[in-house]
């Protein structure tokens, strides 16, 4: 999953564009299903992409919605609602030209003005916030031609729309009001049949989607909380696609003829949250310290992904634009006796006089914690693990009401995408973090177009984060997919979002 490092930079500069992929319609046979079924580990809440950073409601959103465009793990675009775009000499203004005859699944146009009421909620979401920074405005030129206007060149601007852009219908919108999460309107291949509560949520295709109409013509995204119940599934072809089958099973899958396993490397990092403005953690630096180097990371990949992972230096791998390469040699190393140490020196000499902390986390998790648990007390901290539903575990997050989380997140795939964990008031700083010089060197980055540069520069950066340890980055998971042979998703890991047109059978 590595990237091409220059392709955002080329992008920026000269609005490269290349071929659209993945919009023509598969040649299938009659006997072709026309349903895929997903399974999902959590319920799923909010569709509605400016206003969750849940996995689940993405995976929804991704088909129910558009961006201006694609694009794939190696940095390629592919256009979408835009059919091409230009930038300025200055790289202060990029103007895009919208597809004509694109409807809306009320049947409405789409127009410019659509696209600049969507920058305006982005600039409007807590949950976009990394991005809403990277331009002052939207503008609408005419019905079919808006742009969009930056207060300095940002090399992952591009990035940061084809991942987290998303196209409203502005009456569609008004209209419905909070109902709106339950009942979306989007321009995308699919759109809503139905949303319930513990079950899931069925889409449609849209017959007049631009793209063509989506090779199936149904998806059904389904609750099964329980990864071992999902196996199940998945060999009893009750399910299509899943990709939480327990790691211990995969052996069942690669022997099984009719199913097929797919193992990628992913930008997804596991953390524990530590809040930096709550009691014991808050000016407690050595405490946060001694938490990282008590926790063998190694053990964790091991035993809770069956080694389908790798370790966490930080926040970020090379799978990474702009991916610091550097930063391995700052890396806290797992090491007991040291941990020991700066309990000392943050004056908890072996937990003497730390009341027992709590983690808090989701069901999916409770291995994890348990191991976690059990790590921390050999250096004398004791802790209580609550579990949570992830709706009641995310406003906890996003409120920085949390002690200490345990969670993975995926915010995108460049270097630049934690400034989301990192900024004071970001929606998912559940560490409630700030430091100023990681601020000023966010933006640092972002005016620099040279990828080997920012790559420099991120070095700085995460080294910072690594001294200040409000996040312990734990693991990477490898994304395992696991589905009915003659389903082909693979090309579905290939993208980066907007996934909704690629679902198809071989």
């Amino acid at each position: 999953m590595k990237k091409c490092i220059l392709v955002l930079a080329v992008i920026l500069i000269a609005g490269t564009v290349l071929g659209c992929k993945g919009n023509k319609q598969a040649e299938r046979s009659s006997e072709t299903p026309d349903v895929i079924v997903i399974a999902s580990q959590q319920d799923f809440a909010v569709l509605d992409p400016f206003n969750t950073t849940a996995t689940p409601d993405m995976n929804a959103n991704w088909c129910i919605f558009d961006s201006l465009f694609n694009m794939d793990i190696h940095g390629n675009v592919y256009p979408l609602v835009a059919e091409k775009w230009e930038v300025s000499s200055t790289g202060l203004e990029i103007t895009f030209h919208i597809r004509k005859g694109i409807t809306f699944h009320d049947g409405s146009p789409l127009t410019a003005k659509d696209v600049v009421y969507s920058a305006q909620k982005m600039k409007e979401s807590p949950f976009k916030r990394r991005v809403a920074v990277l331009f002052d405005r939207a503008e609408v030129i005419d019905d079919h031609t808006m742009k969009f206007i930056l207060p300095q060149p940002a090399a992952s601007f591009m990035y940061e729309l084809a991942y987290n852009f998303a196209v409203y219908s502005e009456a569609a919108t008004e209209r419905l009001g909070d109902n709106f999460k339950n009942n979306p309107i989007g321009c995308g291949p699919y759109q809503i049949v139905s949303k319930e509560a513990g079950k899931g949520v069925t889409l449609k295709a849209y017959e007049k989607y631009y793209g063509g109409v989506a090779p199936i013509k149904n998806i059904e995204f389904k609750v099964i909380p329980d990864a071992s119940t999902a196996l199940v599934s998945l060999e009893n072809g009750e399910i299509d696609l899943c990709q939480y089958v327990p790691a211990a099973s995969y052996p069942l899958v690669i022997k099984n003829p009719k199913l097929e396993l797919l193992q990628t490397k992913y930008s997804r990092v596991f953390n524990l949250i530590l809040n930096t403005k709550a009691a014991p953690f808050k000016d407690n630096v050595a405490l946060r310290q001694a938490i990282a180097h008590a926790i063998d990371k190694q053990f964790l990949v091991d035993v809770a992904l069956e080694g389908y992972g790798s370790v966490a230096v930080t926040l970020v791998n090379e799978t990474f634009i702009a991916y610091p390469s550097n930063i391995s040699k700052h890396a806290r190393e797992y090491n007991v006796d040291k941990a020991k140490q700066l309990m000392k020196e943050a004056g908890y000499a072996n937990g003497a006089g730390l009341p027992t902390l709590k983690i808090s986390t989701i069901e999916m998790f409770k291995k994890q914690s348990e191991i976690i648990q059990a790590q921390l007390k050999e250096i004398g901290i004791n802790v209580d693990i609550e579990m949570n539903e992830l709706s009641a575990y995310l406003a906890m997050q996003s409120g920085g009401t949390l002690q200490m989380g345990l969670m993975s997140t995926n915010q995108g795939g460049d270097a630049s995408v934690f400034a989301q964990l990192l900024l004071e008031g970001a929606s998912n700083n559940g560490a409630c973090y700030n430091n100023p010089e990681v601020a000023r060197l966010f933006t640092k980055a972002s005016a620099e177009l040279d990828n080997t540069k920012r790559a420099a520069i991120f070095d700085d950066l995460y080294r910072i984060v690594l001294d200040d340890m409000p996040y312990v980055s734990i693991y990477f998971p490898d994304t395992i997919s696991c589905g009915r042979n003659d389903l082909d998703f693979a090309k579905i890991m290939d993208f980066v979002a907007y996934k909704g047109n690629l679902y198809s059978y071989k």
